[in-house]
């Protein structure tokens, strides 16, 4: 019999987008979005396209190093989707059946971009080299300057030239500059020299701290984890290797708290008196970020606020415990927040009771605030020649991959026979009954109309 559409069929298209410093490149955005449009002309109004930066969307405040290929393919591969695409400016490290890599390199880029500093001794003075990468066509010229981060006495700077795909080391002596917070920028020299259209502006300045690790806890968090936070500062940098802070490198705080712009940690807590929910044993779910090297969830008892436990879509899960149920999420980052799902102070044993704290701590200072480059400076902003080197490749959106695409959610339809039936039986409910009532509103209009022609002497 004939059928009614309750819901129509839904498909989902989750597509990851590469991002860290190479996705601020110019051009780059209109690429993605380039593909975007593409995607969801090609669908219907009720079907869904689910974006997701990894590290995170460059307009939230973001990590600047770029994913590793395993990490694309983990999130992408991280929920229900009819397709799956990953937008990247390089190509597939392999060829994946069920996922669609699209290349979205802008066109003829070039980039000059600092990727190394150091500070040594040379004949008894501080001495920076600046290592610089240059990717294009043609050579480029310009001027490496170094001068105070805020108001200050001195500056220095050394010219460079490289040749097309060429790196360079600019070595230059601080000077009257030796001790103080210093900005290392590249400068261009001949701004109308087309050769120097310099694609990615986030390599061009590197920031050198003097002195130890400047970080802010905030009072906020429970006595007894500012205390473990100190303690695990304190194993790894040593008493005098970190300072508290105004305008910190590394912030620990309660969620939603922490300063933008700064590495930030953040904790989850079980209120008193709140449900709490705790992971059941499992396996390792462990991702290839270096903040959770030699990291395990083994041994530990993690227990969740409710709610803590759901990964956000523009979260990037880095350590959890894989259970029957799904993976419980222990450490998780969106750009340069990491966030503790856990509440590290419940549990038998506590996190904060175990090895993995100073681990994590460790993790946190070396791999994640700063670099140290010598001399008692510590290197803020540095990209690593991956995330520094632009990648090329280009490519269009298979249209024949869009076709007959399974629906995540399934359409529902009813049958239309019992709803004609009871349609049916009211209409002739309603024909046996309107001419009775009819018959009894005339009734009641006109109480004598039954005797019609008749005078009231015939019946005297």
């Amino acid at each position: 019999g004939p059928v009614l559409d309750a819901q129509k069929p839904r498909r989902l298209v989750r597509v990851v987008v590469s991002g860290g410093a190479p996705a601020e490149r110019s051009g780059a955005r209109a690429e993605v979005e380039r593909v975007l449009v593409a995607l969801r002309a090609a669908l219907d109004d009720h079907d869904e396209v689910a974006v997701v930066w990894i590290p995170g969307d460059p307009t939230h405040g973001w990590g600047l190093k770029r994913p590793e290929d395993g990490e694309l393919l983990a999130a992408v591969r991280g929920g229900p989707a009819s397709l799956r695409v990953v937008l990247s400016d390089r190509p597939a490290p392999a060829a994946e059946d069920d996922i669609l890599w699209v290349g979205v390199a802008p066109a003829d880029a070039s980039n000059t971009g600092i990727v190394g500093v150091v500070v040594e001794d040379v004949d008894g003075e501080p001495t920076l080299f600046a290592t610089l990468l240059h990717q294009g066509a043609r050579g480029v010229t310009g001027r490496v300057e170094v001068r105070p981060a805020s108001t200050g006495p001195g500056s220095a700077g050394a010219a460079f030239a490289i040749e097309p795909g060429g790196a360079v080391s600019v070595a230059i002596k601080l000077g009257a500059l030796r001790g103080q917070d210093v900005l290392v920028e590249l400068v261009d020299d001949a701004r109308d020299d087309e050769s120097w259209a310099d694609a990615l502006d986030a390599d061009d300045v590197v920031r050198l701290l003097y002195g130890p690790l400047r970080v802010a806890i905030d009072a906020r968090l429970p006595a007894v984890l500012r205390t473990h936070i100190t303690h695990g500062l304190t194993a790894v940098l040593g008493a005098e290797g970190f300072v508290a802070s105004d305008d910190p490198i590394l912030a620990f705080g309660p969620r939603g708290s922490v300063p933008h712009g700064v590495r930030r940690v953040q904790f989850e807590f079980v209120a008193d008196g709140a449900e709490a929910r705790r992971a059941p044993p499992g396996s390792e779910a462990l991702g290839s970020d270096p903040l959770v090297r030699d990291l395990t969830t083994a041994g530990i008892e993690w227990t969740y606020a409710a709610g803590a436990e759901r990964v956000e879509p523009d979260e990037l899960l880095m350590l959890g415990r894989r259970a029957p149920a799904g993976v419980w999420p222990v450490l998780l980052r969106r750009g340069l927040e990491v966030r503790l799902a856990p509440d590290p102070l419940r549990g038998s044993p506590a996190p904060v009771h175990t090895p993995f704290w100073p681990l994590w701590i460790g993790n946190l200072v070396v791999e994640g605030a700063t670099d140290r480059v010598g001399h008692g400076y510590r290197a803020v902003g540095l990209l690593d020649a991956p995330s520094s080197r632009l990648g090329g490749f280009r490519s269009a959106l298979a249209p024949a991959r869009l076709v007959g695409l399974a629906p995540v959610v399934p359409g529902r339809s009813r049958p239309l026979r019992p709803l004609l039936l009871l349609s049916g039986l009211l209409a002739l409910g309603l024909l046996w009954a309107l001419p009775r009532v009819r018959r009894a509103r005339a009734a009641r209009a006109n109480p004598h109309g039954a005797r019609a022609g008749t005078s009231p002497q015939a019946h005297s």
